[in-house]
């Protein structure tokens, strides 16, 4: 059986090289769904949400809109 890897918003904020305000942004206009699992409210990520999130952020947001840090990163 294989393990299951779950990853809160910083870590597929991290992952996916964006802001977490990119990621709620696309949840909270639908434009992706919520992911299924929340534990103490916090939104809990699967790998299958992190393809479907990075799929959407090509599509709405440019590299260079994506990758924008702050000045201490």
């Amino acid at each position: 059986m294989e393990q299951q890897h779950y990853f809160l918003l910083g870590d597929v904020a991290k992952i996916l090289r964006c802001q977490p305000y990119q990621i709620v942004y696309l949840l909270t206009t639908n434009k992706v769904p919520e992911p299924a699992l929340r534990i103490g409210n916090k939104r809990i990520f699967t790998s299958a949400d992190i393809a479907r999130l990075s799929e959407r952020l090509s599509q709405h947001f440019t590299p260079t809109e994506r990758s924008r840090r702050g000045k201490d990163e």
